[in-house]
């Protein structure tokens, strides 16, 4: 009994300094590793180790965030948001009317590349409708020209 009195867990420890109890474990690899104690195979820590850190945090726990205190501090904010707000608001309309000129430009294209492909269409139906003028001789291969039948000219 008298050993759990000099020494305190390490959830003890964080929730007395108000950090994480990851923080605790970081620390006892440090500075607190002289009063780190194995009891069951749970870690505690000496208590002589409070000594060595600053006060303990009592005003806030540590999962709250702060609240402001001084009221009047916000509002020359406010200006400036909204004058940033223009800003983007600006950049917006910017950013919207370009998107409209790279439409009708995509559409343009679009309409171009279909009369291309109609165009290219109709050159290939010129083209098969046309009698090719020259038919060219079968070709043969290197074997078949040196051993291969010899025609004889009529």
């Amino acid at each position: 009994m008298e050993e759990e009195k000099k020494y305190i867990s390490v959830a003890e420890y964080a929730e007395m300094f108000g950090i994480s109890t990851q923080a605790v474990y970081k620390r006892m690899k440090t500075h607190l590793q002289p009063f780190v104690v194995v009891i069951a195979k749970k870690k505690y820590i000496d208590i002589s180790a409070l000594e060595l850190e600053p006060q303990p945090a009592t005003e806030q726990p540590c999962n709250q965030p702060n609240q402001p205190t001084n009221q009047p501090r916000n509002q020359p904010l406010q200006p400036i948001l909204e004058q940033e707000l223009a800003e983007k608001n600006k950049q917006i309309e910017s950013l919207l009317r370009q998107i409209d000129v790279l439409t009708q430009q995509n559409s343009n294209l679009t309409e171009l590349l279909r009369n291309s492909q109609v165009l290219l269409a109709a050159e290939k139906k010129i083209l098969i409708g046309q009698p090719q003028s020259q038919e060219q001789p079968k070709k043969k291969g290197i074997f078949s020209r040196l051993f291969g039948k010899k025609e004889n000219p009529a």
